[in-house]
């Protein structure tokens, strides 16, 4: 059994409209006028957060302008209304970043300068790593002759086969260490040959 619709009036804006007289009580505004009401609610309620959250960013601001900080460049003292802010001007910012792009060059420098020093896997110390061993010094020690075949190498910048290069008899990838007790004479292809596998060290 359907219910029956009747006219029934807005006590908000006093229109008529059919609906379902048992489900509806004559004391509510109409749907449309509690759309109405409902959209104007949110629309206070965005309002009033929006509000709150300037009101939360004054305070914050007003907060970081009175504190002190100290920039990190010329460590003088400076306010900011930033709470990430760590130097003073542009020009300090600008001078930091210039300092950390130097650093990180000369860095690569020694690394570059040091190759023995970036393949070691072991704590570098005295122990490991002695400065005295340089390829002039090898070169000397073992008279320009490879520790493998016994040919003759020499000091040149180009690739060629019988260049003098430094080998380590126990590889650096291995923990082997950059020492007198280590280190060998070889050829380069020799050096090849061998790679990073541990061979005896033959007398020359």
């Amino acid at each position: 059994m359907g219910h029956e619709q009747s006219r029934v009036r807005c006590v908000k804006c006093g229109r008529e409209f059919m609906w379902y007289k048992d489900h509806w009580k004559m004391d509510v505004p109409c749907p449309d006028c509690r759309a109405e009401i409902s959209r104007r609610a949110r629309e206070k309620e965005r309002k009033q957060k929006k509000y709150e959250r300037k009101q939360q960013l004054e305070a914050a601001r007003e907060w970081c302008l009175s504190v002190p900080r100290i920039c990190k460049h010329c460590g003088m003292p400076f306010y900011s209304e930033y709470e990430t802010a760590a130097y003073c001007s542009p020009q300090c910012k600008h001078k930091a970043k210039v300092l950390r792009s130097r650093q990180r060059q000369s860095k690569k420098g020694r690394h570059g300068r040091n190759p023995y020093k970036r393949r070691m896997r072991i704590v570098v110390n005295e122990n490991t790593f002695d400065r005295t061993v340089t390829l002039d010094a090898v070169y000397k020690k073992y008279r320009g002759k490879c520790c493998s075949c016994g040919c003759k190498t020499v000091r040149s910048k180009s690739p060629v086969p019988n260049q003098a290069t430094v080998d380590h008899v126990i590889a650096l990838n291995n923990f082997g260490t950059h020492t007198w007790d280590n280190v060998q004479l070889l050829c380069m292809d020799c050096n090849r040959h061998k790679s990073d596998k541990g061979q005896m060290r033959l007398s020359v």
